[in-house]
């Protein structure tokens, strides 16, 4: 086990997944899965956030320009802070 505390953003992140799964929109094991799928491609604390990316734009939920503008608005807010 590790002594590492999570960032801000993965706690949210974990929060996000649980409450996806738990109204039975994006189950665990499939995330899971799909995360692991990702190998190595991304480092595994970002892995979850790909995943969910891919999911909601998959299911229409957000687009491209969406998430883009959301991102740059994100990013403002933390240069800021």
């Amino acid at each position: 086990m590790s002594d590492r505390t999570p960032s801000p953003w993965e706690s949210s992140m974990q929060a996000t997944c649980e409450c996806l799964s738990w109204r039975g929109s994006l189950d665990n094991l499939e995330r899971r899965q799909a995360e692991d799928a990702l190998g190595e491609s991304f480092p595994v604390h970002t892995r979850s956030a790909v995943v969910v990316r891919h999911w909601l734009l998959d299911q229409g939920l957000i687009t491209e320009d969406e998430l883009q503008t959301k991102m740059v608005e994100v990013r403002a807010r933390l240069e800021r802070d």
